[in-house]
């Protein structure tokens, strides 16, 4: 059974596995910072206070282990990174059946295992601070790597969609989802153009180049796309609050334009404080696109 602590804030008994969550949800404490305070009482889930860095840890500073923790600092402090020559070693080291689990089966892993584990990460990582890169970002130098790396991947493997197909049922299931995911201003669009009777599809696709664009709405039958411009977002010149990408908002909306008019398209654009004030502008739109 699992076994239960006494909260301080409202005395309820929350269970240890949860008691990281109701913290941060119920009262806005930080469950280390509440484990500092009351320390004596988490002796018996593995924590203490090391006594070399003051810290409070979680095994690495129990008794049992304090042997180990001497032990691994007479071994000397690194030298920095590891040199390529280095890694290159240890990456060999660990190819086919060097591994460790060359030939092995994981027959242990049953869908059981997989639901456990999958069903404690959620539950870990529903709280931000449990997550090893919590407040971290990578360095400029690591992400252009990462860059390319990605696009090296890319050039040399073929697309596994290339000259295929989505089925029909696929098809429904994805605009089925697009749907969903309307916010709140395209909905109102979409409420009066159903209103309307106009036949539309909602998200095209437009392909120039290898550049993708997509739009909000298409008419059906007509060479006419309708965008839905938030103020903010899209920097509405009649409003004073706009992102800070502004700018660049800007030029892939022109940019957007230009490859809908290349393909014969005309495109409506609606303010949010227009849509807002007054729904008739819909109305204008859509005589201008049957007219």
């Amino acid at each position: 059974m699992e076994k239960k602590i006494k909260c301080k804030h409202c005395e309820s008994d929350i269970g240890i596995k949860n008691f990281a969550r109701h913290l941060k949800s119920k009262h806005d404490v930080v469950y280390l910072d509440y484990i500092t305070e009351n320390l004596e009482e988490f002796h018996q889930f593995g924590w203490n206070k090391c006594p070399y860095t003051e810290k409070v840890l979680k095994g690495k500073c129990d008794p049992k282990y304090l042997n180990q923790f001497l032990s691994d600092t007479t071994k000397g402090i690194s030298k920095g990174p590891m040199s390529e020559e280095t890694k290159m070693k240890l990456s060999e080291g660990r190819k086919g059946k060097k591994h460790w689990n060359y030939g092995k089966k994981r027959d242990f892993m049953t869908d059981e295992i997989r639901a456990k584990i999958g069903k404690a990460n959620k539950e870990n990582y529903s709280i931000p601070e449990n997550s090893p890169f919590w407040g971290k970002t990578h360095p400029e130098s690591v992400r252009k790597k990462i860059s390319k790396s990605q696009i090296e991947w890319h050039e040399a493997h073929e697309h596994p969609f290339k000259g295929k197909k989505h089925k029909p049922e696929s098809i429904k299931k994805m605009f089925a989802y697009r749907e969903e995911r309307m916010n709140k201003l395209e909905k109102m669009v979409d409420d009066r153009l159903e209103e309307l009777g106009v036949k539309r599809h909602f998200q095209f696709f437009i392909v120039k180049d290898k550049t993708c664009k997509i739009y909000d709405f298409k008419i059906k039958g007509k060479p006419a796309i309708i965008e839905v411009d938030g103020d903010y977002w899209h920097g509405n010149p009649n409003t004073k609050s706009h992102c800070k990408e502004v700018n660049e908002v800007r030029e892939n909306d022109q940019l957007k334009n230009e490859i809908a008019e290349s393909r014969g398209y005309k495109v409506y654009r609606l303010w949010e404080t227009d849509i807002k004030n007054d729904i008739s502008v819909v109305d204008d739109v859509v005589n201008q696109i049957l007219s």
